[in-house]
C-alpha cells in the first residue's frame, strides 16, 4: 500500500488549515476514551489555537530577555486569571484609578 503524505511546517498562522482534520481526530478521541471523555468534548478548536498561540507570543517575548512581562486585566474580565495562570502568571498587584468626574 503507496500512502501519499506531504509534511507542511509553519507558524500558527497555518493552523486554520488543519481544522477539519483536529476535528475530526478530537471527536474519534471522544467517542474511544472511556475516562477522558469530558475533556475532549470541552476541547475546542478554538482553546488549542489560543493556547499555541499564547505560548508562541511567551516565547518571542522571552527571546528578548526581558525583565518581567506583564498582563493588565479590566476590571469585571477576573475570568481570564485561570487562562492567564495556566502559563505562569499570578495576580500581583490591584491598581486603583481615580474616576474623571
Amino acid at each position: 500500500m503507496d500512502i501519499d503524505i506531504h509534511l507542511v511546517h509553519g507558524d500558527v498562522s497555518i493552523l486554520d488549515d488543519i481544522q477539519d482534520l483536529w476535528e475530526e481526530l478530537n471527536q474519534l478521541h471522544l467517542e474511544k476514551s472511556h475516562d477522558f471523555k469530558q475533556h475532549y468534548g470541552d476541547f475546542t478548536f478554538s482553546s488549542r489555537k489560543e493556547s499555541l498561540d499564547m505560548k508562541e507570543s511567551l516565547h518571542w517575548i522571552k527571546s528578548f530577555e526581558v525583565k518581567k512581562t506583564i498582563v493588565k486585566v479590566s476590571v469585571g474580565n477576573e475570568e481570564v486569571f485561570g487562562f492567564y495562570s495556566k502559563y505562569g502568571f499570578a495576580p500581583r498587584l490591584i491598581e486603583l484609578q481615580l474616576v474623571p468626574e
